[in-house]
């Protein structure tokens, strides 16, 4: 008797374990696939340097809710959005969308911006 209850509770933990594992990949697996396609050799893209205190993800999660994959890293220590586009269009609601995010930095009150320009705007 006893030892079914130890390979009872074994079961249940590399189920759990198992699913645990299923659910982290689950998770983790579409902000990979987005990065990989938005870093594809011949997909046009947006790159707007995140102001200094702001939260990146706020931005990309804005973006996202507006239909745009948008990817956040830093390359040289310097925070940018990578915004996959389809037209040129696209430049002047991603503009909108960046200025209406929420400007809220870490811990901090709102974060005064300008305009929204882009990297091959300067």
């Amino acid at each position: 008797m006893l030892a079914f209850g130890i390979a009872f509770w074994v079961v249940v933990g590399l189920l759990t374990l198992g699913a645990l594992a299923f659910l982290f990949s689950v998770l983790i697996r579409p902000e990979a696939d987005e990065e990989q396609v938005v870093h594809q050799q011949g997909v046009r893209t947006l790159s707007y340097l995140v102001p200094t205190g702001q939260d990146p993800a706020e931005l990309v999660a804005a973006l996202h809710r507006a239909g745009f994959t948008a990817v956040a890293g830093t390359p040289q220590g310097i925070e940018v959005l990578e915004v996959l586009t389809v037209d040129d269009s696209d430049r002047a609601v991603v503009r909108e969308v960046l200025e209406h995010a929420h400007r809220w930095g870490f811990g901090s009150p709102e974060i005064p911006v300008g305009a929204v320009s882009f990297e091959d705007e300067r």
